[in-house]
């Protein structure tokens, strides 16, 4: 059964197979611990709102502090794989989350998969190592952004790495136009200034919700667009 979700935030309504309630979001990075789940706006109905993880899941989460000892790198461990391998299979990545795994903490490379799939792994992986270490600053700039893309298309498409795009491009299967090349710039400051002014005026799942919208909007990169929003998401 297919049920639809009724994105609060963005006005946007999404299906998911066998949606029943549950959480299609997880913690997000920075610090700052929270989660969208699907609860139902009335009995039996296929209608769902979003509801944060303050309401759900925070009286767990602190139960659970101080995090201390192995815990928090056990955590980073586990977002280290898990966004790696989610962002790279909706971009096509054949490796499964084991896979990705057994390459990232083993060093293993599994036989017959596309080296192109191999460095899309490995250098996600850099991009989430450099996104934990700059932990404390708790910006999104635009040397953050261009040195994350940097690092996860330095041997994918080296002469595009970190750096904006300068040619026009169509999303396949959206009906939505995104940014001119020459406007890629202007847009991109208007979104570093709007992060830095209103992203601690809303909820955070809130202010990721908005600033992913606003991103793919852009689609600054020629590619590697869906490494970045995840990543920033995270922020």
């Amino acid at each position: 059964m297919v049920r639809p979700f009724v994105n609060t935030v963005l006005n946007e309504t999404y299906t998911f197979p066998k949606a029943e309630t549950a959480i299609i979001t997880a913690i997000v990075q920075f610090g700052i611990e929270c989660a969208v789940t699907l609860c139902p706006t009335q009995q039996n109905s296929g209608t769902f709102s979003a509801c944060t993880v303050s309401t759900v899941f925070q009286k767990e989460i602190n139960a659970l502090r101080p995090m201390e000892g192995e815990m928090p790198g056990q955590i980073q461990g586990y977002y280290r794989v898990g966004l790696t391998w989610t962002s790279n299979a909706l971009e096509g990545n054949s490796l499964t989350e084991s896979e990705t795994k057994v390459l990232l903490e083993d060093g293993l490379t599994v036989g017959g998969k596309p080296l192109r799939d191999v460095f899309e792994a490995v250098d996600h992986a850099k991009v989430c190592d450099f996104m934990f270490s700059v932990f404390h600053n708790r910006r999104i700039d635009e040397q953050t952004v261009q040195k994350m893309h940097e690092l996860f298309c330095q041997n994918i498409e080296p002469e595009y790495a970190g750096r904006y795009r300068d040619v026009r491009v169509l999303i396949t299967g959206s009906q939505y136009p995104v940014a001119t090349p020459e406007k890629v710039q202007k847009e991109m400051d208007g979104l570093f200034a709007w992060v830095q002014k209103e992203r601690d005026a809303c909820h955070p799942v809130e202010s990721a919700a908005r600033l992913h919208k606003r991103f793919v909007f852009i689609h600054p990169f020629r590619d590697g667009n869906v490494t970045q929003r995840h990543q920033q998401k995270a922020a």
